[in-house]
This record gives C-alpha cells, sequence and structure tokens, in this order.
C-alpha cells in the first residue's frame, strides 16, 4: 500500500506556463511521488513532504502545485509510475502516449478489417489535426483512454465480454468519460462483462484506499468548482438557455436533470435497441460520446479527441467539424470569461448543430424514399 502524495495536475495551467508542458509534468511528478512510496492522492506538490522530490525542471511546471492533489485516476498513476521508472522527463513521457496511440492505430485497423472497410481509413485517425497536436505534439493523457476504449471496441466485437469490462474500467481509471460507452459495450443480461468491471475498478483503487475512499477523489470536486460545473458556467446549452430567456436565471439544477434524463434516455436506446448490423454497437457508443461532449461542452480541445476513432467508421460532416472546431478553443489562453467562452463554443456548436439537422433530414428523406421505392415495386 502506498502512503501517499497529490498534486494539482490538470486542465488550467499556470500562468506562465504552457498547458501541455504543465499537464505533461503533472505526469512525471506522480509517477516520481509513487516511486518514493507516498501515495499520490495525499499531498498537494507544494507540501513540505515532498520537498526533498522537488527539482528545477518538473516541480515549477506543475498545474495548481500549491493547492491541489493529483486529479488523475489509478490507471494513470499506473502508467505514470512505469514511465518514470524509465526516465523521468516530458519527453519520455510523451513517447510513452505515442506508445498508446499506436495501440489505438492497431486496434483500428483490427476493428476496420472486421467491419469489412477499408483499413487506410484508420489515417482519419492518425493524421487528424486534433490527434496529432494533443498527443505526439502535447503528450496528453487522453491517449491512453482511447487506446483502451478502442481495445475494449475491439473486443466487444469479439465477443470477449470479460475483456470489455477490463478494458473500459481501465480507460475509464484514466479518464472518467468512458464510462458512458458501457450501455452500448454492454450485452443484454450478461453478467460478465459488468463483474470484470467492477473488479477492476476495485483492485485498481486498493492500493491507494490509505487515504481514506473519499480522498481517491483527489482534487476532482475542486476541478468541478473551478470548471464552472457547479454554477453552470461550464455548459454551453445551459448558456445559450440563459441567454434566451432574457438573462432570467436558469437553474443549474434544471440543465443537470435535462442533461442526466437525455442520457439517460439515449444509454436506454443503446443498451435495449435491436442490433440489425454488426455496427450497431459503435454507432451507440459514437451517439453517447458526442451527446456528452455537447452537454458538458468542455473548455479544452484534448476532451474532443475520443471523438476521432468513431470518425473512421461513423464519418458523418458533423462529427468532423465538431472535432475540428474544437481548435479555436485554444483562444481561451487569452482569458476564459464566461463571455468569451460563450462565443467560443458558439463557434463550434451552432455550425454542428446545423449540419447534425440537414444529416438527419438528408437521412430522413432518404429512408422515405426507399420505403416509397419498396412500396411501389411491391404493386
Amino acid at each position: 500500500m502506498l502512503h501517499s502524495s497529490n498534486h494539482g495536475a490538470y486542465s488550467r495551467s499556470w500562468p506562465d506556463v504552457p498547458r501541455s508542458n504543465g499537464s505533461t509534468v503533472s505526469y512525471v511528478w506522480d509517477g516520481r511521488v509513487q516511486a518514493a512510496g507516498i501515495n499520490p492522492y495525499r499531498y498537494i506538490p507544494a507540501d513540505p513532504a515532498l520537498a526533498q522530490l522537488r527539482d528545477d525542471k518538473i516541480y515549477p511546471k506543475i498545474n495548481r502545485r500549491d493547492y491541489a492533489q493529483t486529479i488523475y485516476p489509478p490507471a494513470a498513476q499506473a502508467v505514470y509510475f512505469l514511465t518514470t521508472r524509465i526516465s523521468e522527463s516530458v519527453t519520455w513521457m510523451k513517447a510513452t502516449m505515442l506508445a498508446f496511440e499506436a495501440v489505438a492505430i492497431w486496434a483500428l485497423v483490427q476493428l476496420l478489417a472486421s467491419f469489412g472497410l477499408s483499413r487506410e481509413r484508420v489515417m482519419i485517425y492518425a493524421w487528424h489535426p486534433l490527434i496529432v497536436w494533443e498527443f505526439a505534439g502535447s503528450g496528453h493523457v487522453d491517449a491512453v483512454a482511447i487506446a483502451l476504449i478502442t481495445l475494449a471496441l475491439l473486443a466487444r466485437r469479439r465477443n470477449a465480454e470479460a475483456l470489455v469490462g477490463i478494458t473500459l474500467a481501465c480507460a475509464t481509471l484514466v479518464k472518467l468519460f468512458p464510462l458512458v460507452l458501457f450501455p452500448a459495450l454492454y450485452k443484454r443480461w450478461s453478467w460478465k462483462m459488468p463483474l470484470a468491471f467492477a473488479i477492476t475498478v476495485v483492485v485498481a483503487y486498493l492500493p491507494y484506499l490509505s487515504v481514506g475512499p473519499l480522498s481517491v477523489l483527489g482534487f476532482l470536486p475542486g476541478y468541478v468548482t473551478e470548471q464552472g460545473l457547479a454554477s453552470g458556467e461550464q455548459f454551453y446549452i445551459l448558456s445559450l438557455a440563459r441567454k434566451l430567456v432574457g438573462g432570467a436565471s436558469v437553474p443549474t439544477t434544471a440543465f443537470l436533470i435535462f442533461a442526466l434524463m437525455t442520457m439517460t434516455s439515449i444509454s436506454a436506446w443503446s443498451l435495449f435497441k435491436d442490433e440489425h448490423h454488426v455496427q450497431s454497437y459503435f454507432k451507440g457508443a459514437c451517439v453517447l460520446a458526442t451527446v456528452v461532449i455537447v452537454l458538458f461542452a468542455p473548455h479544452f480541445s484534448w476532451y474532443f479527441a475520443w471523438l476521432v476513432p468513431f470518425l473512421c467508421f461513423v464519418p458523418p460532416p458533423s462529427l468532423f467539424y465538431l472535432t475540428a472546431a474544437s481548435f479555436v478553443l485554444y483562444r481561451s489562453w487569452l482569458g476564459d470569461k464566461p463571455e468569451q467562452m460563450f462565443w467560443l463554443n458558439t463557434a463550434i456548436y451552432l455550425p454542428f448543430a446545423m449540419l447534425l439537422a440537414i444529416e438527419l433530414l438528408a437521412r430522413s428523406l432518404r429512408l422515405q424514399l426507399t420505403r416509397q421505392t419498396q412500396k411501389e415495386a411491391s404493386l
């Protein structure tokens, strides 16, 4: 059992430190802390208990080092620890993320072949500017989560239910958002996948429970407040609703209920729909992932990266636009006041909604035409 340590290592960076460096050095710091036999969820980096671990390359660039413990879940911590046992450098950490990128590309190639699709489609992912910039350039840990998600999708294709549970749990234990894919990857009435998922989560957290069951959440509660999730400033749809009603207050709770009902409805659809096509579960996962992004409206472009693998299989123009338009969020480096974020988000989500509406209308018209043609042929 590790003793404990923690550092602030997530989205916002110090004003004088680029975000990519701020995040990646935090990974290195967490690995270093664990190597010293300290639980990464116990101390903030500035705590005197960690003074002996400080240097002039990593420590000064850590995000929130003066007030926040680490936010990264256990699977991410395992990656940080193993990587830093080879080298405690940002370059080596980025190399690790590239290695996981190779895993993701391999899994996507296997999936494409199994669906009878051209393997060259994997280049949509490999050459997507968001992937190149955020992973090869910035080294974000989302690369690990995406690799595990693609492995889970591949395991589902091969009906390896226990492996689906393990890989999806590991992805969730890197970044929490893959949890929403559970309904799409679950086979109705099967017990293997949920049991494997639960066991993986429990086993992963066991080494860190010396700080207590709530403290292993690290800076997550603080992040919820910092990013405007509690006030509602985070959510573009809520901000839009508040503007449309002339500045009248729309409670954050009302939006959260709406978001929960939306996700519950889509999850139920994904879980109980008939799989008429081998890619049905894949499309369900794509819908769940996209809806989460739209509802959550993240402030940072790398959160959009997990949508890119779906473009290899489900390539609507609206999804291409959503992933590419996320780059405008780098304008938030100039300051991310609510009004500025609203207009940046408008540039992302309004054209996306328009494209999506056109696609849905075109699909509806095609279905009507197909039915009409079939009806006339049967006469």
